[in-house]
């Protein structure tokens, strides 16, 4: 048994690593367009923003998620409504990872359960959720792609 679960928790590890890492370069991506909405040209000012504001440990992904859906210019775009979509998929499923915890007894290799210790809720990682994370993540780096200055 002690194997099994070794295997699951590496398992985990890799699944939480890939979307973890995956969603910060999405965040990253969120993160400059808002920032080159505010400042569509670099300059002191724009640079202040940026690593004062938007690149903090303060002002999180949900927050860049709030404030690009406050933003009428972004809700006025064509393809606003999957953005908010997949951001919210990706968040959701990011959080999930993070912080639900590990249930042993009912998981296996290809059937990965977490379960939230305070709702009580469940989600299972599996083939099909992560491909649907792919497919979100395909999306947003076309929707929102990060250009350097």
């Amino acid at each position: 048994m002690e194997k099994k679960n070794k295997k699951l928790r590496e398992r985990l590890n890799e699944i939480r690593g890939k979307i973890l890492s995956d969603s910060i370069e999405i965040e990253d991506n969120l993160t400059f367009r808002i920032f080159s909405f505010f400042y569509p040209k670099q300059n002191r000012k724009g640079t202040a923003f940026y690593w004062h504001i938007l690149n903090t440990h303060k002002f999180r992904f949900n927050d860049k998620i709030r404030l690009f859906e406050q933003i009428p210019y972004f809700k006025k775009l064509k393809t606003y409504d999957s953005i908010m979509i997949s951001l919210k998929f990706v968040r959701r499923l990011r959080n999930q990872l993070a912080h639900w915890e590990l249930l042993e007894n009912k998981s296996k290799l290809d059937h990965i359960v977490l379960q939230d210790p305070v709702k009580v809720e469940r989600v299972i990682i599996n083939d099909k959720l992560l491909e649907e994370f792919d497919k979100h993540k395909e999306l947003l780096s076309r929707l929102l792609p990060y250009k350097h200055w």
